[in-house]
């Protein structure tokens, strides 16, 4: 969607000229600066989820992937909402281009509208992805602090892997999932329990490519 509409708004001078000759009802809203505006911001935000969703994709992504994304995400949400309080429009480029190439200001409608859409955008990720207790950070990095809410037995278990130097080289050689694999032998309790967290797909990227592949 980011790239239809933000290739949509490029063409915004070429789309006047044609709807001169080929009559449509809505051509008027090219002449529209506020609409105009709207437009420039749409193709910008989308253009930032089309990045998400791409970031959120591939073979190897995992939970803790798609945290650290997600909640970038908020965080630039909320960024991005007080910039645009501040008129600091360089956040959104097609939309501060296209004010300073015209002389124009965002308006207070549409300054409303996308601070609103901002602010929705960030709950509606929250609700969808819930704040974590980190309590499973040990996973993605087993060479700090041992949980005390592990099986006695189990932190022993990290503290070995925690003071292991050839697995801490091991770890950094290898993707989470097979690191975590790699240790099932050995540390069968701690290892089932970390691959546990990673087993879920993180999205449904997986399922997609695999059907796509079908069709």
């Amino acid at each position: 969607m980011g790239k239809v509409l933000t290739r949509f708004f490029e063409l915004k001078d070429e789309l006047k000229i044609f709807f001169i000759d080929h009559n449509f009802h809505l051509s008027h809203y090219l002449h529209n600066d506020e609409f105009l505006t709207r437009l420039a911001y749409l193709g910008d935000i989308f253009s930032r989820l089309n990045d998400l969703n791409f970031g959120l994709q591939g073979l190897s992504a995992t939970v803790f992937n798609v945290r650290d994304k997600i909640e970038a995400m908020i965080k630039k949400s909320k960024l991005w909402e007080d910039c645009m309080n501040k008129n600091q429009t360089e956040v959104f480029p097609s939309l501060h281009d296209f004010l300073s190439e015209n002389h124009l200001g965002v308006t207070d409608s549409v300054k409303r509208d996308i601070t609103m859409h901002l602010s929705e955008l960030a709950a509606q990720l929250r609700r969808y992805f819930p704040e974590t207790d980190e309590s499973d950070s040990w996973i993605r990095y087993p060479f700090s602090a041992v949980p005390a809410s592990l099986p006695t037995s189990e932190q022993e278990s990290l503290i070995e892997v925690a003071t292991s130097g050839s697995l801490k080289i091991e770890f950094n050689q290898k993707p989470l999932p097979d690191f975590w694999i790699g240790l099932c032998t050995e540390y069968p309790a701690l290892a089932k329990r970390a691959v546990k967290t990673l087993m879920p797909f993180a999205t449904t990227y997986l399922c997609e490519s695999s059907l796509s592949s079908q069709l």
